[in-house]
């Protein structure tokens, strides 16, 4: 074990690192790595990982990373990965990947996926990929489902193509011709 710091690595089990004020303190799991202030605080369970500033702060579940101040905060999934500034800050669901600024910020759902800035803000819904750029974010509790922000746009479609509604940023295939009024379309 490695302990550095004031109370840090307090509640360690086996094997595992401890940097920074209160990283790792109460219940840090075996083989469990806490590098930063408060960082694995709480309850941070066996193979996981926080590194920055109240990242993982509490009840990290087990095999979860998060990397950047407060991501993976409160509530990180099992398998779960927040990389960047308070990515998958509250209840990043199992398996749940959220990269960039404030990704999957809030309710981030079971095996989806959040990237670019504020992809998935204010939740994204299981199973569900959304990726944005530029500013105001983009975010969807739609199930199963491919979101994309910022996209070229063109004005028809046909048969087979893929497809985004322009305004929600919805990206599907089509079964028949649909003229897009202005949404993207990429022929197959």
């Amino acid at each position: 074990n490695v302990q550095l710091g004031l109370n840090a690595g307090l509640g360690q089990n086996v094997n595992s690192v401890a940097i920074g004020t209160n990283a790792g303190l109460s219940s840090q799991g075996s083989y469990g790595i806490s590098m930063g202030y408060r960082a694995g605080y709480l309850s941070q369970n066996t193979q996981s990982i926080a590194i920055g500033t109240s990242a993982g702060t509490s009840y990290q579940d087990t095999r979860s990373i998060a990397i950047g101040i407060s991501a993976g905060n409160n509530r990180q999934g099992s398998s779960a990965v927040a990389i960047g500034f308070q990515a998958g800050l509250t209840s990043q669901a199992a398996g749940g990947i959220a990269i960039g600024w404030r990704c999957g910020e809030a309710g981030q759902g079971t095996d989806s996926i959040a990237i670019g800035t504020a992809a998935g803000l204010t939740g994204i819904g299981s199973g569900t990929i959304i990726l944005a750029s530029g500013t105001g974010g983009l975010s969807n509790t739609t199930t199963n489902a491919f979101f994309v922000k910022n996209m070229r746009t063109i004005t028809s479609g046909q048969v087979g193509s893929i497809m985004a509604h322009g305004g929600a940023g919805e990206v599907f295939e089509t079964t028949t011709y649909v003229d897009t009024n202005g949404s993207f379309v990429c022929p197959n």
